[in-house]
């Protein structure tokens, strides 16, 4: 999978978006534990222009388009390359949002991110996979989404639910992925 895979469209879009890193912190102990890797720069695409030029609005057109796979594995490189430039890099996660919505394209290939991982040096235990609130999952075929993130953990990455009680952040898939890690949101 390259960024050929993309129209230009996509690919150009790609010289626009960046990744800010923010800690995630050991609630015992106080220590960064990790960090999670957050988009930025999706308001300086040409192509969202005079419509939401929101993170969600770019997910979504890929989405759409069929191309959300090829841009996620895009996105990696641009993220994995950037992380490896930390000098304690070996001594953290990388907490990485993944949109359950890639299981849908036709493209999608579950084993690709260890390739991905070994071309910059890292490991599956190096990375903690986010299930994201913002998409709703279809628990009738629930059994896809257990087998897709027992694989993950058997592969070695850790799995999260990200900000835990917002969206689609439930019980309900607590039950169905089990996750390592839950994450809340902070309340100032």
């Amino acid at each position: 999978m390259q960024e050929s895979d993309l129209s230009f469209e996509w690919q150009d879009s790609l010289r626009y978006v960046d990744y800010a890193f923010q800690p995630v912190v050991n609630p015992v102990s106080g220590s960064t534990f990790g960090v999670e890797a957050l988009i930025r720069g999706t308001e300086n695409i040409p192509f969202l222009a005079g419509e939401s030029n929101s993170i969600d609005a770019y997910f979504d057109r890929a989405y759409q388009e069929g191309v959300l796979f090829s841009l996620d594995v895009a996105l990696r490189h641009k993220v994995f390359q950037k992380f490896t430039t930390f000098p304690t890099y070996g001594n953290l996660k990388l907490f990485y949002n993944y949109d359950q919505r890639m299981m849908k394209m036709a493209n999608y290939q579950p084993f690709l991110m260890e390739k991905l991982l070994g071309h910059y040096g890292l490991s599956s235990s190096q990375v903690c996979v986010e299930l994201s609130e913002k998409h709703r999952v279809n628990y009738n075929n629930g059994l896809k989404l257990t087998v897709a993130v027992g694989s993950q953990k058997s592969r070695g990455f850790l799995v999260a639910i990200d900000d835990f009680g917002v969206g689609y952040s439930s019980f309900e898939l607590l039950y169905h992925s089990d996750p390592d890690i839950i994450k809340l949101i902070a309340f100032w």
